[in-house]
Formats: structure tokens, sequence, C-alpha cells
């Protein structure tokens, strides 16, 4: 008898951390250098992530957002490490699909867009991946999406969603890279995974750090014009 209630207590306590595996994976990073997360400035970088759903929840409503880039003014562009480029998205949780009409039983989504706005609203801007709602909820796994690049979605296939952004390195060197944490999920900005009664579901969300750094000719030309300067003191 202890031991049966020893059990069912560990189960409760495991219960919250296993109960739902709703959320979103990174399953690719590249960047324009062909260096993953490592950019030089003006390059670009682009996540492809998959919507997972292993444990069949259902979900009526899902807004996914992208968050993490603006380091200064809310709304300005001009002091972003990174910066917005484009995205693709398609449906999600879906039984079928028909590439020419749209998802079939599963949640629509709009275009993948920047939002935020400078004065007078000073919006934090952040980008909207998906954004579906539906009357009923939908507990696939989305392997029968065919994904942003037409191959269906699922391990080894295609991804649900897919955003693009270009470095601009402010005050970046070479010993002090600058590090950006992009956050991929809900709980940002309204952003949230809904079922048919219009509760909460818990969403895993996914964070991927970006490393900028100047470009090696910079640096390398940098060192040469102190050299030079060196040489013509001793001189």
């Amino acid at each position: 008898m202890n031991r049966m209630i020893l059990v069912l207590l560990a189960t409760a306590f495991l219960a919250p951390a296993t109960a739902s595996a709703l959320g979103v994976s990174i399953v690719g990073v590249t960047s324009s250098g062909g260096t993953g997360a490592t950019l030089l400035n003006g390059q670009t970088v682009t996540l492809d992530i998959l919507i997972e759903n292993s444990t069949g929840e259902s979900v009526a409503g899902l807004g996914i957002g992208v968050s993490g880039y603006e380091a200064g003014v809310p709304g300005n562009t001009n002091d972003n490490p990174l910066v917005f480029v484009s995205g693709q998205n398609s449906s999600a949780f879906n039984t079928a699909i028909i590439p020419t009409l749209g998802p079939v039983g599963g949640l629509a989504t709009n275009p993948v867009s920047e939002i935020g706005a400078s004065f007078p609203i000073m919006n934090p801007r952040r980008v909207q991946l998906f954004n579906g709602i539906d009357l009923v909820g939908h507990d696939g796994d989305g392997t029968n999406d065919f994904g942003v690049n037409g191959a269906q979605t699922g391990i080894g296939g295609d991804f649900h969603l897919q955003v693009t952004f270009r470095a601009q390195g402010l005050g970046a060197s070479n010993a002090n890279p600058t590090n950006v944490v992009l956050e991929i999920g809900t709980g940002q900005f309204g952003n949230a995974a809904l079922d048919v009664s219009g509760s909460l579901l818990s969403f895993n969300n996914a964070f991927q750090t970006i490393t900028i750094v100047p470009e090696p000719g910079t640096a390398l030309l940098m060192g040469l014009g102190l050299a030079g300067l060196a040489g013509s003191k001793r001189r």
C-alpha cells in the first residue's frame, strides 16, 4: 500500500511537466555565409520551425511569434541587431491538405508579417509567424501538411514555419560579438494556444541564439592600419 501511494505521488508530481508536448522546435538554421548561427554584418539567417503536438492536444486557436531582436527604441528597426526579411508558413494539425485550395480539416493562417509601430504608438517589433483559429479542435501532428517547401511535415519531412533575418552588427567586434536570443512561440504580445473552450494550453517555446561579428576583412584592414602606424613611428 505504501509503495502504491509513493507511485501515485510521484505520478502526480510528474504530470504537470509531461502533460503536454505542444510546442515548436527549430529543425534548421542556415545562413547566407554558411556559418549557421554566426553572422557577419549584412548576412542573413533562416530558421526552419516545426510545430509539434505529440500528445494530441486539441487546439482551436494558435498564435506563434518571434521576438527578441529588438534591442533599442520600440518600433525602430535602425537600432535592432537583426532585421526581419521574410517568412513562410503553412496550416497546422490538419488531416489533409490540397495545395491549390488550402487546408482541409486544419487551422488556416495569415501570411507571415512583422508587427510593431514607431511613434506615437511605440509598439515593440515582432514577427507573427502563425495566427489561426477554428470552431473545432485539431489534435493532429501535421504529418499530412505539405509544409512551406512542398514536402510533408514530420520527422524527416518539411516544416511548418520559416523566418529570415538580416544582421546589422551594431557595436559588434571580434572581442565583443553581439548575441541575440530569439524566442519562438506563445506567451508574447497576445500569442497563445487555446482549446475549444478558450482556455490556455501549455506550449513549449523554442530559443535560438544568433551571434553577429564584424567582417574579417574589416578587422584585418584595421589591424594592418595599426601596424602601419606603429612602423611609421619607429622610423
